[in-house]
Protein backbone atom coordinates (compact mmCIF):
# COMPACT_ATOMS: atom_id res chain seq x y z
CA UNK A 1 0.00 0.00 0.00
CA UNK A 2 1.39 3.35 -0.95
CA UNK A 3 1.22 6.08 1.60
CA UNK A 4 2.18 9.68 1.14
CA UNK A 5 1.76 11.23 -2.25
CA UNK A 6 3.65 8.92 -4.53
CA UNK A 7 1.97 9.04 -7.90
CA UNK A 8 0.43 12.46 -7.42
CA UNK A 9 1.41 14.80 -10.23
CA UNK A 10 -0.01 17.89 -8.56
CA UNK A 11 1.73 17.67 -5.18
CA UNK A 12 5.42 17.75 -4.42
CA UNK A 13 5.91 16.22 -0.96
CA UNK A 14 9.06 18.19 -0.33
CA UNK A 15 7.16 21.43 -0.96
CA UNK A 16 4.19 20.60 1.26
CA UNK A 17 5.55 18.65 4.20
CA UNK A 18 8.63 16.91 5.47
CA UNK A 19 8.98 13.52 3.81
CA UNK A 20 9.12 11.82 7.19
CA UNK A 21 5.43 12.59 7.75
CA UNK A 22 4.42 10.18 4.98
CA UNK A 23 4.13 6.61 6.12
CA UNK A 24 5.99 4.07 4.02
CA UNK A 25 4.19 1.08 5.57
CA UNK A 26 2.89 -1.60 3.28
CA UNK A 27 -0.04 -2.96 5.25
CA UNK A 28 -3.07 -3.37 3.08
CA UNK A 29 -6.54 -1.93 3.02
CA UNK A 30 -9.17 -2.82 3.83
CA UNK A 31 -8.41 -6.55 4.15
CA UNK A 32 -5.11 -6.93 5.98
CA UNK A 33 -1.46 -7.04 4.97
CA UNK A 34 -0.63 -8.73 1.72
CA UNK A 35 -4.17 -9.48 0.62
CA UNK A 36 -4.93 -9.35 -3.11
CA UNK A 37 -7.81 -6.97 -2.39
CA UNK A 38 -5.37 -4.42 -1.01
CA UNK A 39 -3.66 -4.04 -4.38
CA UNK A 40 -7.05 -3.58 -6.01
CA UNK A 41 -8.10 -0.88 -3.53
CA UNK A 42 -4.75 0.82 -3.95
CA UNK A 43 -5.11 0.88 -7.72
CA UNK A 44 -8.70 2.13 -7.56
CA UNK A 45 -8.48 4.73 -4.80
CA UNK A 46 -4.85 5.23 -3.74
CA UNK A 47 -2.40 6.50 -3.01
CA UNK A 48 -3.16 7.51 0.57
CA UNK A 49 -1.83 9.79 3.28
CA UNK A 50 -1.55 8.38 6.75
CA UNK A 51 -2.79 10.54 9.65
CA UNK A 52 0.56 12.31 10.11
CA UNK A 53 0.83 13.04 6.40
CA UNK A 54 -2.73 14.37 6.17
CA UNK A 55 -2.20 16.56 9.23
CA UNK A 56 1.03 17.98 7.85
CA UNK A 57 -0.34 18.57 4.36
CA UNK A 58 -3.62 20.12 5.50
CA UNK A 59 -2.06 22.07 8.40
CA UNK A 60 -4.65 20.59 10.75
CA UNK A 61 -4.26 19.23 14.23
CA UNK A 62 -5.35 15.69 14.97
CA UNK A 63 -8.56 17.05 16.49
CA UNK A 64 -9.29 19.26 13.48
CA UNK A 65 -8.65 16.39 11.08
CA UNK A 66 -10.95 14.09 13.06
CA UNK A 67 -13.68 16.75 13.17
CA UNK A 68 -13.32 17.43 9.44
CA UNK A 69 -13.70 13.70 8.81
CA UNK A 70 -16.82 13.45 10.96
CA UNK A 71 -18.55 16.25 9.06
CA UNK A 72 -17.45 15.00 5.63
CA UNK A 73 -15.07 17.82 4.84
CA UNK A 74 -12.24 15.28 4.65
CA UNK A 75 -12.73 11.66 3.57
CA UNK A 76 -11.18 9.24 6.05
CA UNK A 77 -10.98 5.52 5.37
CA UNK A 78 -10.03 2.94 7.97
CA UNK A 79 -8.16 -0.30 7.45
CA UNK A 80 -9.20 -3.52 9.12
CA UNK A 81 -6.31 -3.08 11.51
CA UNK A 82 -7.64 0.35 12.53
CA UNK A 83 -5.27 2.64 10.65
CA UNK A 84 -6.84 5.83 9.33
CA UNK A 85 -5.96 6.64 5.73
CA UNK A 86 -6.83 9.69 3.66
CA UNK A 87 -7.06 9.30 -0.13
CA UNK A 88 -4.67 11.77 -1.77
CA UNK A 89 -7.10 12.76 -4.52
CA UNK A 90 -9.14 14.84 -2.07
CA UNK A 91 -6.34 17.31 -1.35
CA UNK A 92 -5.22 20.20 -3.51
CA UNK A 93 -1.59 21.27 -4.02
CA UNK A 94 -1.57 23.38 -0.85
CA UNK A 95 -3.38 20.74 1.21
CA UNK A 96 -6.80 22.26 0.83
CA UNK A 97 -9.76 19.86 0.89
CA UNK A 98 -11.63 19.16 -2.30
CA UNK A 99 -14.24 21.91 -2.72
CA UNK A 100 -17.78 20.63 -2.36
CA UNK A 101 -16.80 17.32 -0.79
CA UNK A 102 -19.02 17.70 2.26
CA UNK A 103 -21.99 18.63 0.04
CA UNK A 104 -21.46 15.61 -2.19
CA UNK A 105 -20.96 13.22 0.73
CA UNK A 106 -24.07 14.52 2.51
CA UNK A 107 -26.09 13.42 -0.54
CA UNK A 108 -24.16 10.29 -1.46
CA UNK A 109 -23.67 8.89 2.04
CA UNK A 110 -25.69 10.94 4.56
CA UNK A 111 -24.53 8.89 7.54
CA UNK A 112 -20.91 8.75 6.36
CA UNK A 113 -20.98 4.97 6.87
CA UNK A 114 -19.25 3.76 3.68
CA UNK A 115 -16.04 5.71 3.29
CA UNK A 116 -14.44 3.09 1.01
CA UNK A 117 -17.48 3.15 -1.26
CA UNK A 118 -17.51 6.94 -1.19
CA UNK A 119 -13.84 7.08 -2.15
CA UNK A 120 -14.41 4.66 -4.99
CA UNK A 121 -17.41 6.65 -6.27
CA UNK A 122 -15.38 9.87 -6.20
CA UNK A 123 -12.24 8.43 -7.80
CA UNK A 124 -13.65 6.11 -10.50
CA UNK A 125 -13.67 7.34 -14.09
CA UNK A 126 -17.29 7.15 -15.20
CA UNK A 127 -18.95 7.32 -18.61
CA UNK A 128 -21.44 9.86 -17.28
CA UNK A 129 -18.45 12.16 -16.71
CA UNK A 130 -16.81 11.36 -20.08
CA UNK A 131 -14.48 8.84 -18.47
CA UNK A 132 -13.39 11.27 -15.80
CA UNK A 133 -13.92 11.05 -12.07
CA UNK A 134 -16.25 13.03 -9.86
CA UNK A 135 -13.18 14.33 -8.02
CA UNK A 136 -11.73 15.67 -11.28
CA UNK A 137 -14.97 17.50 -12.06
CA UNK A 138 -15.11 18.91 -8.54
CA UNK A 139 -11.54 20.14 -8.88
CA UNK A 140 -12.69 22.05 -11.99
CA UNK A 141 -15.59 23.60 -10.07
CA UNK A 142 -18.27 21.41 -11.64
CA UNK A 143 -19.78 20.53 -8.28
CA UNK A 144 -23.38 20.86 -9.50
CA UNK A 145 -22.87 18.07 -12.06
CA UNK A 146 -21.37 15.84 -9.37
CA UNK A 147 -24.18 16.65 -6.94
CA UNK A 148 -26.77 15.77 -9.60
CA UNK A 149 -25.07 12.41 -10.17
CA UNK A 150 -24.87 11.78 -6.42
CA UNK A 151 -28.59 12.55 -6.04
CA UNK A 152 -29.43 10.21 -8.90
CA UNK A 153 -27.34 7.37 -7.50
CA UNK A 154 -28.63 7.89 -3.94
CA UNK A 155 -32.25 7.80 -5.19
CA UNK A 156 -31.56 4.58 -7.08
CA UNK A 157 -29.86 2.96 -4.07
CA UNK A 158 -32.72 3.97 -1.77
CA UNK A 159 -35.36 2.21 -3.88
Amino acid sequence: MTRGNKGRDDIDPSATAPETTYSQKTNSVPNGEGSPDAELWESLIGPFYDRAGAMSLSHMSSHQLEHSSKIGRILQTRTQDGEDLYPCFQFGPAGEPLAGLSDVLSVLDPGLVDSWGDALWLKAALRRFNNRSAAELMREGRIDAVLAAARSDRARWDQ
